[in-house]
């Protein structure tokens, strides 16, 4: 069983490795690109961009101010930045997560190797001290009665114990 539990570890831990270490090498030389957008999408002039098409777009889209402003442009624009924030912010965690999600799968990969090479059917035999094993089923060779490590003299018939 640990061999098989070993194996799948082994194998979904490579797995995991190859993925993030593609997308670390296809992440890699836009790191700083997606860095700077990331840190321009998350601020409050970005923010308010945003808000201040969204608030034009429900302008426009009264029927008689509608024909003056021009339609829907303006909440798809909104739309448009919204998409790319959170474009942004996915890629920046992705990227951000790429290098511990490969020392992770390394971790894996040795604990799966060695729970695979582990031998089957290693138990623990308890430890039996030696006064319990030199006074088990020890007997009174007079009259049979139970002795124990301690006694000098049988508590049955009052022999003296070798």
């Amino acid at each position: 069983m640990a061999k098989v539990a070993g194996g799948f570890l082994m194998g979904f831990s490579l797995a995991m490795l190859m993925f993030f270490l593609l997308i670390y090498m296809l992440l890699s030389p836009y790191s700083a690109h997606i860095e700077s957008i990331h840190s321009l999408t998350q601020g409050g002039f970005y923010s308010g961009a945003i808000e201040f098409l969204d608030t034009v777009g429900m302008i426009g889209s009264l029927p008689l101010i509608g024909g003056i402003v021009g339609g829907t442009w303006a909440s798809d624009i909104a739309q448009f930045l919204t998409d790319v924030r959170t474009t942004f912010s996915a890629l920046y965690t992705l990227w951000s997560l790429t290098i511990p999600a490969m020392l992770g799968s390394i971790i894996m990969f040795i604990v799966g190797a060695f729970a695979a090479t582990r031998p089957e059917g290693h138990t623990h035999k308890p430890i039996v001290r030696e006064v319990e094993r030199s006074t088990r089923g020890k007997k009174c060779k007079k009259c049979g009665e139970e002795l124990s490590s301690e006694d000098k003299f049988c508590p049955g018939c009052g022999k003296k114990v070798k």
